[in-house]
């Protein structure tokens, strides 16, 4: 798709399932699925978490996300009314990307504050800008260990609470584990919701990287004999921070707030 597209496509929230009432990451989880497929001989990989749509409700758009020129992703919403589900979904050529140059590695959410697992290296999480509003997709991938992380996190920028905190819960559904939840920053651009899972045991096959980067994988592999697992953590704020949480989800509630992803 045109980059033109990517600009001015937007997505667009309902927040009633951010407010106060009970409305936990915990809850608002329904199901994950994963696949691995190929593609013009590519291998693809795409993650799709549900949500409950009395919490969530989506306008169906897809948003494409670019790396070193070339679009390698995308990121779709939906809703379905028949079901009471909304979808959230990200798919990504991983073919493309391992051998690509020049990417950005950031284990650390929009907000600043790092992703709430444990038994990776997130120095070695690469981080995609998906539109212009500080959204991003996020992918952990080590051939030399078999392990493989895919994730997002969609911007909310009204739910800004001026401190940086996080409210996640883990989740297990088909075969895999990942955390889901919500993040706040300082400023608009470094908040929202955001959803990750350890997809290493559902991948076909381990495509290896370009010579200039097996160097590090080799040695990653020496050092990880017994390759530790990956761990996704609980997370809630103090109560005054979760209190602000509240407060700001509140609001946007009461004012029927629209939420857009540039």
């Amino acid at each position: 798709m045109k980059s033109s597209f990517i600009k001015a496509a937007c997505l667009t929230v309902t927040v009633a399932w951010l407010c106060g009432c009970g409305g936990s990451p915990s809850s608002i989880f329904k199901n994950a699925t994963f696949q691995a497929f190929p593609q013009n001989g590519d291998l693809y990989l795409q993650l799709e978490t549900d949500v409950s749509s009395q919490n969530v409700v989506f306008t169906g758009v897809t948003i494409p996300f670019s790396s070193n020129g070339k679009i390698i992703g995308d990121v779709a919403v939906s809703s379905n009314l028949s079901t009471g589900t909304s979808a959230m979904v990200v798919q990504l050529d991983l073919s493309s990307v391992i051998h690509m140059s020049n990417l950005t590695y950031s284990g650390n959410l929009p907000n600043g504050l790092a992703w709430p697992l444990t038994g990776v290296d997130l120095t070695k999480m690469m981080a995609f800008n998906v539109g212009s509003d500080g959204s991003k997709v996020y992918l952990y991938y080590d051939a030399a260990t078999k392990k493989a992380l895919l994730g997002t996190a969609l911007t909310v920028s009204k739910l800004s609470t001026g401190t940086p905190v996080l409210l996640f819960a883990p989740f297990s559904s088909n075969g895999f584990n990942g955390d889901v939840g919500l993040y706040t920053g300082p400023q608009a651009n470094m908040s929202g919701v955001a959803f990750i899972a350890d997809v290493s045991s559902k991948l076909p096959s381990w495509p290896t990287l370009t010579p200039t980067l097996t160097t590090n994988v080799a040695s990653r592999k020496v050092q990880r004999v017994t390759p530790s697992k990956v761990q996704f953590l609980a997370v809630s704020p103090d109560q005054t921070n979760r209190d602000k949480i509240d407060w700001e989800l509140y609001k946007m509630n009461a004012h029927h707030e629209r939420i857009t992803l540039h």
